[in-house]
Order: C-alpha cells, then structure tokens, then sequence
C-alpha cells in the first residue's frame, strides 16, 4: 500500500510522531495513571483561552458531531442557529432529529452572518434561549464574526453554543460570552480523531439536562466530576495521544504560537497557488488561515479524481470540496506541518498539472 507522507486536509491530518507513539501502549480506563491523563487535558484545555474555574470540560468518544449533538441535547427552549455551510446546516439537521425548536438563519457559504441581523431576529421572537452557530466553517474556511455574535447572546441572555472545531486551539478569540465550546482532537489540537470535547460555563453544566443516553452531556460531566473516569469505555490511545498532543500544543507556545505557524503555512501556500492561477473560493476578508477552498481550473483538462489520485501518489493528500454552490477543492494548513511541507505540496501540485496536460499558469 502506498505510505501516504502528509495529509493536507481539514482533519485527520498529520501528527506528530511524538503522537503517534502515545497509541503504542494499553490502558487500564479505571486505573490511576490513565484517570491522571484524563485530569491532565480537563484542566489544560480551558486555560489555553485564559478561561478560568468558571469553565470545565467534558470529554467524549467520538467525532466532534457528537459533541455538538450532545451540547445541543441540552438545549430545553429554542435555538437560533446560523447557518452558513454544511456545518451549519448539520446543526439544523441534529436539532429536527432531537426534535428541538429551532429557527434557521440562513446565508450563503461565503457569506458571514451579520450580528446587527441575529440581534434584530432574537429581539424579533423573544423566545430563544440558545444561540448556535460555526466559528471557522469547515466548508469554506470562512471566520465567522465568534466574540462579536457571543456579545449578542450575552447581552440578550441567551446561551451561546460555539462550533470551534476548526479553531480552538490555534485561533485566539475572545471566549468569555461564549457558553459551550465544541471541539475534537484531531483538528488544531494535532491528535488522533476519536474524541470529542466541550469547554463550558460551570454554571451552565450545573443547570443543564441532557437528551440521550450515551450522549447525555450532563450525565458524563457529572460522572467525570465524581470519579475523573469516563461513564463507558473510552479510546484510551486516542486519550492519551490527545494528552501528548495538548503539552506539545502549550509547549510550542500556545495558541499564539500555533496560529503563528498555521499563518505562515496559510501564506506559502497561497502564494504559490496564485502563482499557478488558481483561485480562492472566498473573499480574502473573510478566508482564514486554517482551511483554503480553491475553485477547479476551468480547463477542460482539469479532472479532480485524476488530480487527486496523482497526488495522493505523490504522498500529497487533500480534500474534495464540499460546497453546494461551486466546483472547488480543499487544502488544509493545519497539523504537523511547516512551510517547507507547503511548498513540497505546491510542487506536486505544479508536477501533477503538468503530468495533466494544463499549462501554466492556469489562466
């Protein structure tokens, strides 16, 4: 089988080795050493955002929809929910399965939502109690407006639920009106997938019901808070690779330092993509650093699946896009990656068009 070198994706994406070598032991889930583990990440997640005592964290199995499924269980009112990409609209679709009250405000995938525009709708229908919505979605990349939408909620008293999957932990951002904060391990965290997480308001955990059973957040805040153990059986290699993935995080200087890399690999891959022609999918002022959506080349020579496979290949591997509205692809900047591994990309990436027929620069 081909060894695949780098993962250019939104998540999984590349680890460290250091990471990797977490998941080369068996765990005991009662036992001490692993129930330290545990402790170690519940308390060193909130302070990478300068969050205090007020804030605990929840840990579960699974990708981060069940965090956000499980935050969203606990919701016993009606939740306003932006929705501007696939993540978004997951939101709306977890809401109608759980059978929520819901109303759904909706905007283009490239478009971020107006925060003058969710004040007027929640002052409109006065019976929200929950607002929710993506910070970077995955979609596109697109940064939605975090601390400006967490100051609406708050000065409105609702709760404010915050998708930051693609964000935390290598975005600075001002949490301190947000509620709930969802999150995974495999994204700007750089661990292994399998683990889904939640940073929230004490308070809000203390008054909260969960839905479910296994996803009852509430229940397994409460049964962590007991015993520092998981209710059921937990992925003890993803946990404790997830532990050697948060030192390293504060050990390269935290969550300045990692956007600081994330940026600097954002731009070296931007720039050598325009010097080939290829377009982003956004308007620079709403594309971040973490995930670029770059249009297909409108050459009729240009077929995804060939450039894909000859990439991959190449030990390259990227992402397909997932936007209704446009052909395009996706690169992530994320994970155990430099500058110098961008440009390795965008090397075989000039190969690859090259190899395709399509001369350059593309238009």
């Amino acid at each position: 089988m081909q060894n695949i070198e780098k993962l250019y994706t939104p998540g999984p994406l590349t680890t460290h080795s250091d990471v990797r070598a977490a998941m080369n032991r068996d765990y005991a889930s009662r036992d001490g050493d692993f129930v330290q583990i545990v402790k170690n990440i519940r308390q060193s997640l909130p302070g990478l955002y300068g969050l205090g005592d007020d804030y605990t964290t929840v840990l579960l199995p699974g990708s981060g929809t069940y965090g956000v499924e499980a935050v969203l269980g606990t919701v016993h009112g009606k939740v306003l929910i932006i929705n501007n990409g696939a993540y978004g609209a997951r939101m709306v679709e977890i809401a109608k399965s759980l059978r929520i009250p819901y109303i759904e405000m909706t905007y283009d995938e490239t478009t971020p939502p107006n925060p003058v525009d969710v004040e007027k709708l929640i002052v409109k229908y006065g019976s929200v109690t929950h607002l929710a919505f993506v910070h970077c979605e995955t979609t596109t990349g697109m940064f939605n407006p975090i601390k400006e939408l967490a100051d609406v909620g708050a000065k409105h008293g609702v709760c404010v639920v915050a998708d930051v999957m693609s964000s935390f932990g290598a975005v600075k951002f001002d949490a301190q009106n947000v509620d709930y904060l969802v999150f995974s391990s495999n994204k700007c965290l750089e661990g292994p997938p399998g683990m889904a997480i939640v940073v929230a308001k004490r308070h809000r955990m203390e008054s909260s019901v969960g839905r479910g059973f296994s996803l009852d957040l509430n229940a397994q805040w409460k049964y962590m808070e007991r015993t520092g153990q998981f209710r059921f059986t937990p992925p003890v290699q993803v946990v404790a690779a997830l532990d050697v993935a948060v030192r390293r995080l504060i050990a390269e200087g935290g969550v300045q330092a990692r956007a600081e890399r994330y940026t600097q690999n954002y731009m070296t891959l931007l720039f050598d993509m325009r010097r080939m022609g290829f377009q982003e999918l956004l308007d620079p002022r709403h594309q971040g650093y973490i995930i670029t959506s770059f249009r297909y080349p409108t050459h009729p020579a240009f077929d995804f699946n060939v450039f894909y496979d000859r990439l991959k290949a190449r030990g390259k591997v990227v992402y397909p896009g997932k936007v209704s509205s446009a052909d395009c692809f996706r690169i992530g900047n994320i994970g155990d990656l430099y500058p110098d591994d961008m440009r390795a990309l965008t090397a075989a990436i000039q190969e690859t068009l090259v190899e395709m027929g399509l001369a350059l620069p593309l238009c």
